[in-house]
């Protein structure tokens, strides 16, 4: 049963990291989430079972996705887990948003040039 239901709120944290068109992605972005990222928002008492489920589970997500950065304008540089699994802030720390003075929501974008 356990396996049933982990891989049911796996597949909503799949659908907010993809941006799924659906009412309750825009419901999340809006209401839970309220423009910060996914993988970095807090759990808070007041939220739901299932909402503290599918932040529990994202480290198990991020484990298994697999990204393509492209042109780097869609995949935030510090907080997506695109290199690994595992998100540059995390393995890190704060240290480098003070010391290399970019933004905590800078695309990968920002630091292409030439397309490398």
């Amino acid at each position: 049963m356990w396996t049933w239901n982990k891989a049911d709120i796996l597949k909503l944290g799949w659908e907010i990291v993809t941006k799924k068109d659906s009412m309750w992605v825009r419901w999340c972005n809006m209401v839970l989430l309220r423009n910060m990222s996914f993988w970095v928002v807090k759990i808070s008492g007041t939220s739901s079972w299932c909402w503290r489920n599918v932040l529990r589970l994202r480290e198990c997500l991020a484990r298994n996705l697999l990204y393509s950065v492209w042109d780097g304008s869609a995949t935030a540089l510090l907080l997506d887990p695109w290199i690994n699994g595992e998100a540059l802030l995390s393995r890190y720390g704060t240290w480098m948003v003070e010391d290399v003075d970019i933004p905590l929501n800078a695309k990968v974008s920002v630091v292409i040039v030439d397309r490398q």
